[in-house]
């Protein structure tokens, strides 16, 4: 069995099929496929797959660190945010104007294009100039002020009208006046929000597909909490999904996705917004299973 046709069997009914599946992904598995190891290990009720998926998780994790390491040149990240503010600046003037006189253009001259692919294609781009707007934006120092945190997360929530399926729950302090920049913030905590839903929505997905009823489901849940420490002010949002490979902060980079559709820009953007904010983002396993993402920021700005 080769690694494309195991990664299928994961989802299979028999579960000696499933542990088959796991055996050869524990032999040829990628690093890339930990997220769907995940997945099916979230699911499993056979103990003997499940020894299997664990070691298929194990070794790809460790045929990650033994690749050879290359050396990583001094990191600056005053003039990194200064690159990036004048390339974005640069695109958005330059490209911005023209991708909507293009997008006019083809609305006036192709037939149906409400149907067409052609408009199908111009969302996409036009989802990427978006996510570099906001990158430019998160490289923008701005001016502390004084808000409540607790309404913040709670307009923050609103505003990203969710459909429902994932139950959000907004814990913390109320309410809770700090200091920062909330225009960053946001840019920071709405991917946190983002990518905690979809990956509790994925798990919805697996349910459906191995025709996991109604009774046998439970409802999944993300949880954001927020608060102080002695010298922190921190947002976390706990999503109850399949969880993250322990692999290294490349999720951060640009255009790191595997996300189908995805421009790979959104925690670039985090992260870049909390910097900005002399702050930081972390993304890793939560102990009680899926992913936790942590923003935090000093208390004493």
């Amino acid at each position: 069995m080769e690694r494309d046709q195991a990664l299928r069997e994961l989802k299979d009914g028999s579960p000696l099929r499933r542990f088959a599946a796991a055996r050869v992904l524990a032999d040829k598995g990628l690093i890339d496929d930990v997220a769907e190891l995940l997945v099916a290990k979230s699911l499993e009720a056979e103990a003997f797959v499940l020894v299997w998926l664990d070691q298929a998780i194990l070794r790809c994790r460790e045929r990650e660190s033994q690749v050879v390491a290359h050396s990583t040149p001094m990191f600056d990240p005053i003039a990194y945010r200064k690159a990036v503010e004048w390339v974005t600046g640069v695109f958005v003037h330059e490209i911005g104007n023209k991708f909507g006189l293009a997008e006019y253009s083809a609305g006036e001259e192709i037939a149906d294009y409400a149907n067409s692919k052609t408009r199908t294609r111009m969302l996409d781009l036009s989802t990427t100039l978006e996510a570099i707007e906001d990158l430019q934006l998160a490289t923008k120092s701005m001016s502390q002020e004084e808000f409540d945190l607790a309404g913040f997360v709670d307009q923050t929530i609103f505003d990203e009208q969710f459909d429902g399926i994932v139950e959000l729950l907004a814990v913390g302090p109320r309410p809770m006046l700090v200091f920062g920049v909330p225009r960053l913030l946001k840019l920071a905590l709405r991917n946190a929000l983002r990518n905690a839903v979809e990956a509790s929505k994925q798990v919805e997905e697996v349910y459906r597909v191995r025709d996991i009823g109604p009774e046998g489901r439970e409802r999944r849940k993300v949880v954001v909490n927020w608060g102080l420490t002695d010298t922190t002010c921190y947002v976390s949002v706990l999503d109850s999904g399949i969880g993250v490979p322990k692999t290294s902060g490349s999720w951060f980079d640009l255009g790191a996705t595997t996300k189908r559709g995805h421009s790979g820009f959104g925690l670039a953007i985090a992260r870049q917004a909390m910097e900005t904010m002399d702050g930081a983002v972390e993304l890793g396993p939560s102990n009680g299973g899926g992913a936790k993402f942590l923003i935090t920021w000093q208390l004493n700005l």
